[in-house]
């Protein structure tokens, strides 16, 4: 036992005072509270580009979500066109971030599709993987060039998945450790 760690059956200390006040907020971050809530936009310019941003951002976001989860209802077909729009929207909007992510469910669903065809035509399959090989390399060069790990270590991970699909086995397994190690190092248990 450990003097310094009470016993849980101690009651000795029951009565003893513990501080609830916190100590007093930084000056700068009292600032810039203070900045957020008191400022007010007049340029009606920069409010319409502001609210314009946020509408195509939201738009691409319903497009890619509507996308994956059409991916996990198997509906592959509504899924592409969805994603096809969600592409060229970022594409027109700049926006590499959501593009990323796009390329990223665009290789999800190529995976899906060549799954759905392997049992009857497998060089069809084989089409639809390294389809979705290119995508997710596409999304990983994005991912890497914005500098987001998160994305950089799923779209490992789904690289190491299309090239094992491929019979590119020993490929597969590089690249699967170098998402496992990323996935630790950012304590991602979705890549871990």
């Amino acid at each position: 036992d450990d003097p310094a760690i009470p016993h849980p059956t101690d009651t000795s200390n029951m009565g003893a005072h513990i501080a609830t006040s916190r100590p007093k907020p930084d000056k700068v971050l009292v600032d810039i509270v203070d900045y957020t809530l008191k400022y007010k936009v007049r340029s009606k310019e920069a409010l319409e580009t502001a609210r314009a941003q946020k509408l195509d951002t939201l738009e691409i976001n319903i497009y890619n979500s509507l996308g994956a989860a059409l991916i996990s209802a198997e509906r592959t077909d509504e899924a592409a066109r969805y994603l096809a729009t969600g592409i060229e929207r970022a594409q027109a909007c700049g926006d590499r971030n959501l593009l990323t992510k796009l390329r990223l469910n665009q290789s999800l669903l190529a995976k899906a599709r060549g799954d759905a065809l392997v049992a009857a035509d497998v060089a069809g399959a084989h089409r639809e993987y390294a389809r979705g090989l290119a995508q997710v390399t596409q999304a990983l060069e994005l991912a890497r060039a914005l500098g987001n790990v998160y994305d950089e270590a799923h779209c490992l991970g789904q690289t190491g998945t299309m090239l094992r699909l491929l019979h590119s086995h020993a490929d597969a397994l590089a690249i699967l450790q170098q998402t496992l190690a990323l996935g630790r190092s950012l304590n991602e248990p979705h890549v871990q």
